[in-house]
């Protein structure tokens, strides 16, 4: 059975946190071109020092807008067209594979230690208080949006403070950032250590919380003490981040401001920056695919998706060094070969690409 388009977009929503799941029990749009969430985008990542730095962005609150549907189109296409590109089919364009990469990041960041936030995991729909197929509601509040970036998970909405300390045990208030509470944890691991996402205590953990937002400290490795302070300090320099304070993605350059335009928007964005991409392992969904080549010599790239209405949208904006850029054959036979429509521009630097696919109402 070709998939509907609620399961198009819901296996990609909650595939990362499928694999988290017995683990744990609006950062979206605003005026203009670039989304709100890129305001919590560092610059650099987590290791600082000119690196290179990553996102992956999940809009809960689109899911709920997304109905049962019918089936999407199968292998024949849309009135005789393109096949279905969503995850199901197979292979999966790489125009729609390279946003899903956002998948890997959080199932990162959501898998060392991140049981130790116990009191969040509906918030994630990874616990029975959660759905994953929506604006996830708990008793501390309700998240619309989730962000994996700089060593920190962050989670958008609106939360009772109040509700959250009250909730966060194994966790004491250690002061303030950036008009945020900030908690540490305090309880250390009593069991075996044979975990193999590490201690299941809250020691060397912290977070951040504002009525808007939720700031979690991902620790820099499974046996990572409070004592060090690194944990906080990653929620501290993302309170930093959205305030201005730090350089984000888009202070990196003119290309990363325009990748960040161009692409940023959509209900599942991932976006790479500083890194080059030889070496990188298949991109999900395309049954064992490597990366196209015309993304390895790019300074960074921003890709998203989109539902809007009985069709798919994926985006791609990639920004290259002088005398790297791929031509506009080598660009077109590699992203959104399968679409219904195409949009591909080559200028200068910058490559952009949008595919439209009709995958039902």
């Amino acid at each position: 059975m070709a998939p509907c388009r609620r399961k198009l977009l819901t296996t990609a929503a909650t595939a990362s946190f499928a694999a988290v799941a017995g683990c744990v029990d609006g950062l979206g749009g605003g005026a203009g071109d670039r989304p709100e969430h890129a305001r919590w985008v560092p610059a650099e990542g987590a290791g600082g020092a000119g690196g290179g730095t990553a996102y992956a962005y999940l809009q809960l609150d689109a899911l709920s807008e997304v109905g049962d549907g019918t089936p999407a189109p199968s292998d024949d296409g849309p009135s005789g067209g393109t096949p279905a590109p969503g995850l199901g089919a197979a292979p999966t364009d790489p125009l729609v594979a390279t946003p899903t990469t956002a998948l890997d990041l959080f199932g990162r960041s959501f898998g060392m230690r991140f049981a130790g936030y116990g009191f969040a995991g509906g918030l994630f729909g990874t616990s029975p208080g959660g759905s994953g197929s929506g604006r996830e509601s708990t008793d501390v509040g309700t998240s619309e949006s989730i962000l994996a970036t700089g060593g920190t998970v962050v989670a958008a909405g609106s939360f009772d403070l109040a509700a959250v300390e009250e909730a966060a045990e194994g966790f004491e208030r250690a002061g303030t950032h950036r008009g945020a509470r900030v908690y540490e944890g305090t309880e250390t691991d009593d069991g075996d250590g044979s975990s193999l996402l590490g201690p299941a205590g809250t020691d060397g953990l912290a977070f951040g919380a504002r009525e808007d937002a939720l700031v979690f400290g991902r620790p820099p490795s499974p046996d990572a003490s409070a004592e060090n302070g690194v944990t906080r300090a990653r929620v501290e320099r993302a309170l930093d981040v959205e305030a201005g304070d730090e350089a984000r993605l888009a202070d990196r350059s003119d290309g990363a401001a325009w990748a960040l335009d161009e692409a940023a928007r959509g209900v599942l964005v991932f976006g790479r920056w500083g890194e080059r991409r030889r070496g990188l392992g298949p991109l999900p969904g395309t049954d064992g695919e490597p990366q196209p080549a015309a993304l390895e010599p790019a300074d960074g790239t921003v890709s998203s998706l989109s539902l809007p209405g009985p069709e798919l949208t994926a985006t791609l904006a990639a920004a290259y060094p002088d005398g790297e850029v791929p031509d506009r054959e080598t660009v077109e036979s590699a992203f959104g070969t399968t679409a219904d429509e195409r949009d591909v521009t080559v200028e200068g630097t910058r490559v952009s690409v949008t595919g439209t696919w009709n995958v039902g109402s």
